[in-house]
């Protein structure tokens, strides 16, 4: 999506915002979400996928215990301070 039109639909949206309310407001709830989706990939950037790759053999013993004594802490809770 350029930049040029996600603008474009900005300014639409934002010079028809009375008009777009009154009409949302008239929507069954189901087609206020499909609406209210369909606005929202203009006004938000999207989200790109992360993909974390951890290869466990190359790990030291003291980074393996780092980590285990990490997830060890968030399970009970605890707030472990990242250095």
């Amino acid at each position: 999506m350029t930049g040029e039109l996600r603008e474009r639909m900005k300014n639409f949206l934002d010079g028809n915002f009375k008009l777009i309310e009154k009409d949302f407001k008239k929507l069954s709830p189901e087609k206020r979400i499909e609406l209210y989706e369909r606005y929202l990939k203009y006004c938000l950037p999207t989200l790109a996928s992360t993909e974390v790759s951890l290869n466990i053999e190359k790990l030291s013993d003291a980074e393996l215990d780092q980590m285990l004594n990490r997830l060890i802490n968030k399970e009970d809770g605890s707030i472990e301070e990242t250095k």
